[in-house]
């Protein structure tokens, strides 16, 4: 992470109507402690006042009152409750759920749904289980802090993310991109967990973006690596009521969908976000590999056809200098909320509103 001199800090207000009114404008500087490695964000709680942040590093979520966070960079954001520890590594995306149980289109509950799903190897080169799952809890910020995530041991995860990629890439051998994601959960010629397996940061399995489609019918995997030809995969998954296990039944294996490739200019998923409208998503884009190449924020209109489409402002300038990670945005909110890691230089993450630009037109 660069590092970068701070100009100018604007505090987010004292309530959540103030903070909805008009504070949250472009440019807005966010800070808060504790989560130094950030990697996803999405809004929670009655009128989206709080926030909800995993680290890419530590299985547990942290949960803020937007309201609380300081005037100054190096002032502690008051961590309101945070989760018990996880059976997941390498956490890297998360986006809401709404389900419409009875079909009335009134959904009746609404699910914070995470992603881990990393084919790249630690330590002697065995792939981390951990490191591929799904899931889905309920969150409540009104409640006491340690009741306000589920018990851990309750939580259904779906571990089959990886296996799934590696078939869809197999049916399609005959695709561009078919070979590439078989070949991208673990090295040609080696089983998924052999103490051997190689596969570096480009060429290795990496979603690091999640979102609901425009239509509400799918959940979006967005593949930091690998790339196809210089493009992002963005992956459907069509049954996410089942493969979360909403209900009585367990989670079931994902039934994945044909990838759109996307052209960010050479750059994969970091972070992607349907806006409140419904009409066009956010998308924070950077390298595929470790490369400090620069980053970008794009909207798309969700038309397989259409480029996205670069968002240019001096907000978006900042954001960008700083490596987005992270986009959260809620109805009640005029800007969206892009987060950079701080990684181990800062103690601290960093987020800049990024009002929304006009959408761009389906064409």
């Amino acid at each position: 992470m660069r590092a970068a001199t701070l100009s100018a800090t604007l505090a987010l207000a004292a309530s959540a109507a103030r903070l909805h009114a008009g504070p949250l404008t472009d440019g807005t500087q966010l800070f808060g402690t504790g989560f130094p490695e950030l990697s996803a964000a999405a809004p929670a709680g009655p009128a989206n006042s709080w926030l909800v942040v995993a680290d890419n590093e530590l299985p547990r979520l942290g949960l803020f009152n937007l309201a609380s966070f300081p005037a100054s960079q190096s002032a502690p954001a008051l961590r309101s409750a945070q989760s018990g520890s996880l059976e997941v590594d390498d956490l890297e995306a998360v986006t809401i759920f709404p389900w419409d149980i009875d079909g009335d289109a009134k959904p009746e509950a609404s699910y914070h749904v995470f992603a881990a799903s990393c084919a790249r190897t630690r330590g002697k080169g065995r792939v981390e289980p951990l490191r591929d799952a799904l899931f889905a809890i309920r969150i409540n910020p009104d409640s006491p802090p340690a009741s306000a995530f589920p018990d851990p041991a309750s939580i259904e995860y779906n571990r089959t993310l990886r296996s799934q990629i590696r078939s869809l890439g197999a049916e399609h051998a005959s695709d561009p991109w078919g070979p590439i994601l078989r070949n991208s959960v673990h090295s040609p010629g080696t089983q998924p967990d052999a103490p051997n397996a190689s596969l570096s940061t480009e060429s290795g399995l990496n979603i690091e973006g999640l979102s609901l489609s425009l239509d509400g019918s799918s959940l979006l995997l967005g593949l930091r690596s690998p790339l196809v030809n210089g493009r992002a995969l963005l992956i459907p998954l069509t049954n996410p009521i089942g493969a979360l296990g909403l209900g009585e039944s367990q989670p079931q294996p994902a039934t994945l969908g044909t990838p759109t490739l996307l052209n960010l200019n050479g750059l994969g998923f970091r972070s992607i976000e349907r806006d409140p409208s419904g009409n066009f998503f956010w998308i924070a884009a950077g390298p595929a590999s470790s490369d400090d190449a620069p980053f970008q924020l794009f909207t798309w209109n969700g038309n397989p056809d259409s480029p996205p489409t670069p968002v240019v402002s001096p907000a978006a300038s900042l954001a960008t200098s700083r490596s987005p990670e992270a986009i959260a945005i809620a109805p009640e909110w005029p800007a969206a909320l892009v987060f950079s890691d701080g990684g181990s230089k800062l103690p601290f993450f960093r987020g800049t509103a990024v009002a929304p630009p006009p959408p761009p037109s389906a064409r």
